[in-house]
């Protein structure tokens, strides 16, 4: 992602979550940086490869403001790269796309660890957080890095509890059912950046119910 196409991006996601996270950490101020992340896989099976890697860090600047950073990779496994039609359909992430844009999976999956590690996060947060925990440590062994993440929390988890107590009204606990429940002002689309954003703005949601 070039340089002054990222810092828009940014922009617009600090724009989008300023005043939730503001009013959640008025609330719980001890919470500390949190980072969202979300993967895309050529696949839906454990032993996928990872395609795609977005994540989205929040942490106070002020008491009045928060600070947003971005990491956002498409990654090409390789060049003989099967993506399931079925997977394609979902996110729209093709091999041309891969080809063209994606980086190595070890180089980038490094630069992951320390971007977390330079964020010091209290969690990382992912709706369905068992998916996305399991996908980076996998990859991790696939490609023999000795890597650590901070514990997760899963969204989706928060949602069915929520839902259990008859605290939210939903259908399911779905990230595009929660999301459209709390309007959330970017939906979820399969895409890595936009799905840990909507996880961003549910999780500040969901946390000050």
């Amino acid at each position: 992602m070039k340089s002054a196409c990222a810092d828009s991006l940014v922009n617009q996601i600090h724009q989008r979550l300023s005043s939730v996270f503001i009013q959640l950490y008025h609330k719980n101020p001890s919470l500390g940086a949190l980072i969202f992340v979300d993967t895309e896989t050529n696949g839906f099976a454990y032993d996928a490869d990872i395609i795609e890697l977005g994540a989205i860090s929040v942490e106070t600047a002020s008491s009045t403001s928060i600070k947003v950073g971005l990491f956002s990779k498409l990654i090409y496994p390789r060049n003989d790269v099967y993506i399931s039609p079925w997977a394609v359909a979902l996110h729209g992430i093709t091999k041309y796309m891969l080809r063209k844009y994606g980086k190595p999976p070890q180089e980038t999956l490094e630069q992951f660890i320390e971007w977390v590690k330079s964020k010091s996060p209290t969690y990382l947060v992912a709706h369905n957080a068992g998916f996305d925990e399991g996908m980076l440590y996998n990859s991790f062994l696939k490609y023999r890095i000795n890597g650590e993440l901070p514990e997760f929390l899963c969204t989706m988890k928060m949602a069915r509890k929520l839902k259990k107590g008859k605290c939210l009204p939903i259908e399911n606990a779905k990230l595009a059912t929660v999301a459209d429940y709390f309007n959330c002002p970017q939906m979820p689309k399969h895409r890595s950046i936009a799905d840990a954003e909507a996880c961003a703005y549910i999780f500040a949601k969901m946390s000050l119910m």
